[in-house]
């Protein structure tokens, strides 16, 4: 897994981003048991890993929190994303993870013709004045 994880954040982001900040996230979650609920999925080629997916079912809902493939292995997106909600049998709704303005993925996330496209907001709390 470490390898995969290396290959996909080949060049290391920038200390203080986003980027940084969710590989630190992934690497910590990856390197103990996943908490309860939680599953995963390999998309393998022999004992390489291409892509990985993981997430929760929460009542009839799959909730992808993570997907990443390398992008040299076409296919890779479509086949964990495909493989991953078909092994959660039961389930009505698909939650894939944030798209953050990724082109390719909101494309795939349309294409599963979304029941409700919710609207996402951002707040910036300043700190309170001095008293």
């Amino acid at each position: 897994m470490a390898h995969f994880l290396a290959q996909f954040y080949q060049n290391p982001p920038a200390s203080g981003t986003a980027v940084e900040a969710e590989m630190v996230s992934l690497l910590s979650l990856l390197s103990s048991p996943l908490p309860q609920g939680m599953s995963g999925m390999a998309l393998t080629t022999g004992e390489d890993i291409v892509a990985l997916a993981l997430g929760e079912v929460v009542g009839d809902t799959l909730y992808i929190h993570i997907e990443k493939a390398r992008r040299t292995c076409p296919g890779a997106y479509q086949a964990i994303v495909h493989g991953f909600a078909s092994a959660h049998e039961g389930v009505s709704l698909i939650n894939r993870e944030e798209d953050d303005g990724n082109e390719g993925l909101r494309t795939s996330k349309l294409s599963y013709h979304p029941k409700e496209r919710l609207q996402k907001w951002a707040v910036t709390v300043s700190a309170p004045p001095c008293m």
